[in-house]
């Protein structure tokens, strides 16, 4: 069987939709990438974001972990890797820093990603602030929006600045 280089396991429509941002960008840079959401390709690199009994990390040399939402297992916060050990990958991605203080107080090391987590923010929530920042009519402006990419862990979309003439 073929071993992709880059393979997103999805157990369903709404995480493969959540990981559309980071697909795009991936594919944009000229990488080979599958889905599969049967979670029975082999690759390189994996990107999981299902609970961790439906994800098979040993598919990928290279195993990451995200969550699929952000709420996810709220009832055992802030012992959320109690219930979803990440020992089993080599990354995680986490949506904020809330998440990350959490993952930081948490004592189990057997139960964290081998190579630690890094916070990107949350693919979803960049899609939909990129749209509300290029909408006139969008509610979401100024301080508001501010508050929402704190609290999301959603950075600032740069600004270009023209080149100069001369």
């Amino acid at each position: 069987m073929k071993r992709h280089a880059f393979c997103a396991y999805p157990t369903d429509w709404i995480e493969e939709q959540s990981l559309a941002p980071i697909l795009n960008a991936i594919r944009s840079r000229g990488i080979d990438i599958a889905i599969d959401r049967g979670m029975s390709a082999p690759s390189k690199v994996g990107l999981f974001l299902g609970h961790h009994k439906k994800n098979r990390p040993e598919l990928a040399e290279y195993p990451v972990v995200m969550l699929h939402d952000l709420g996810q297992a709220h009832n055992v916060w802030p012992n959320f890797w109690d219930k979803e050990p990440w020992g089993d990958y080599s990354l995680g991605l986490l949506p904020n820093q809330a998440w990350k203080s959490m993952y930081d107080a948490y004592p189990h090391a057997e139960r964290k990603p081998k190579d630690g987590v890094a916070v990107v923010g949350w693919p979803k929530a960049e899609e939909s602030f990129q749209k509300m920042t290029t909408t006139n009519s969008s509610p979401m402006k100024g301080p508001r929006l501010r508050v929402l990419r704190t609290l999301l862990g959603v950075r600032q979309p740069t600004r270009q600045i023209p080149a100069r003439t001369r």
